[in-house]
């Protein structure tokens, strides 16, 4: 009616309160499992411990594929465990010197390690490779200009401002 709804348009008081409650009982549920607070013996914990078991498994079937072992290593990197992810990045450079994810990704963990000395030296590994990767001079620059080291955050940064200035 124009006069807005009538009595029986409405939904009943006990049918909404049904709902919601179910509702909220989902969205509990569900922030606990991504949480990983319902976890049982022998299940996985968390959404990062899934992809490092998932990577493990890729890596377990191929040991030599360097891409699932710079996955493996950046698993372990989301999931806080960077010295498993230093040793994946380690071995996955031995292989190849110039495989810029895993030398980007190393550098980023020593960094949350604070080794910045290793940290610059594998930046520079990248940029020695990709001298326009705009991740590694920025990651770089910002090191240089937490030391106050202007020349060094400009040799880092310059060839990325001239290939990309829109950066």
């Amino acid at each position: 009616s124009a006069d807005g709804p009538g009595p029986d348009q409405f939904v009943p008081a006990w049918l909404a309160g049904l709902v919601l409650a179910l509702l909220l009982a989902v969205m509990g549920v569900g922030g606990y499992v991504l949480r990983g607070v319902v976890a049982g013996e022998g299940r996985v914990s968390s959404i990062a411990d899934a992809e490092v078991a998932r990577w493990q498994a890729a890596v377990r079937k191929d040991p030599g594929d360097l891409t699932a072992r710079v996955s493996l290593g950046y698993a372990f990197q989301r999931a806080g465990r960077y010295d498993r992810a230093v040793d994946e990045y380690l071995f996955v450079v031995e292989k190849d010197p110039r495989n810029t994810a895993a030398l980007y990704n190393l550098a980023i963990v020593y960094r949350e390690l604070d080794v910045d000395d290793k940290a610059e030296a594998a930046l520079w590994d990248v940029l020695e490779v990709v001298p326009d990767h705009a991740l590694a001079a920025k990651a770089l620059g910002e090191l240089y200009l937490e030391r106050g080291q202007y020349r060094s955050l400009l040799k880092a940064v310059r060839p990325v401002v001239e290939v990309h200035p829109e950066i």
